[in-house]
């Protein structure tokens, strides 16, 4: 009932509140974003997405922003491709199969952000770069996460009627 891979994309928060987790990422299985249902815009992240996927077999989650900075290292771009890569996240959660997941800021930081060096400043002044350590450990506690809830919400789906799969 898992995936080979979940992508997982970052959602327009409320930059001024104060909440310390918020309802930041969609996580979806590209399995279920399908021609004939979707878009073109959806199905061309999709696919780049399983490209992207791969060629890293190791990562269970692939942050949308991981298959941005992989296009730039390949010397392309979403531009470059003519893919609308803002209409397909903005369509994608409201009509793919996907959880929402309540993530930090800090964890948000991370998942959003295609920077190869992600500098973050702080209203007192300092400021400080993140890590990819730290970028691989959120991408390991979603993965776990991930691999908790994703087979009870797919088996809720199917005993309700609402997913057949096959």
């Amino acid at each position: 009932m898992q995936p080979p891979f979940w992508v997982v994309h970052a959602l327009d928060i409320d930059e001024w509140s104060t909440e310390a987790m918020v309802e930041g990422a969609f996580a979806f299985d590209t399995r279920f974003v399908k021609e004939g249902t979707h878009p073109p815009h959806a199905l061309d992240v999709a696919s780049c997405c399983r490209r992207y996927a791969r060629e890293h077999p190791d990562q269970r989650v692939v942050f949308f922003t991981d298959v941005t900075r992989w296009l730039d290292e390949q010397g392309s771009s979403w531009a470059a491709l003519e893919v609308d890569w803002l209409s397909a996240l903005n369509y994608i959660p409201g009509n793919t199969l996907g959880l929402f997941m309540t993530v930090s800021r800090r964890a948000l930081m991370h998942i959003g952000n295609a920077a190869i060096v992600h500098r973050v400043h702080y209203g007192d002044g300092s400021s400080e770069v993140l890590t990819e350590g730290e970028r691989d450990a959120v991408r390991q506690a979603l993965a776990e996460k991930l691999a908790d809830d994703w087979p009870p919400f797919i088996r809720g789906l199917i005993d309700r009627g609402q997913l057949a799969l096959g």
